[in-house]
């Protein structure tokens, strides 16, 4: 697995955006990548070094969907290492997005 092959399966796969929860009425950077097939997304998952699988709803078709989410630093890690190699418009514009709303909304995290 390299970064070329990880920015195409987000191209036809993720999504990203800057979302606001309203109950703590914050911001936060959230990447997400869905698949069918939960081997890829465990793959992807050690390549990372993240943790964040969970089960989403079955498809129309009855296939259990399943869900890789990224949020806040390591969101936009990923982002920012995707960037350079993505070609599809539309995602680049939503990474552009997401990562303009993150710096306007979110403040940094500040270690104690």
């Amino acid at each position: 697995m390299n970064w070329q092959w990880l920015t195409g399966f987000y191209e036809g796969e993720g999504c990203a955006g800057c979302y606001k929860f309203t109950r703590r009425n914050k911001y936060k950077l959230v990447a997400q990548l869905a698949q069918s097939n939960k081997n890829i997304l465990l793959k992807i998952k050690d390549f990372l070094k993240v943790s964040n699988i969970w089960k989403g709803r079955k498809t129309l078709a009855g296939s259990q969907m399943y869900h890789l989410t990224l949020q806040s630093a390591k969101a936009r890690w990923f982002l920012n290492k995707i960037l350079p190699y993505c070609q599809h418009p539309c995602k680049i514009k939503q990474i552009k997005k997401a990562l303009q709303l993150d710096k306007k909304y979110v403040k940094p995290q500040r270690r104690k």
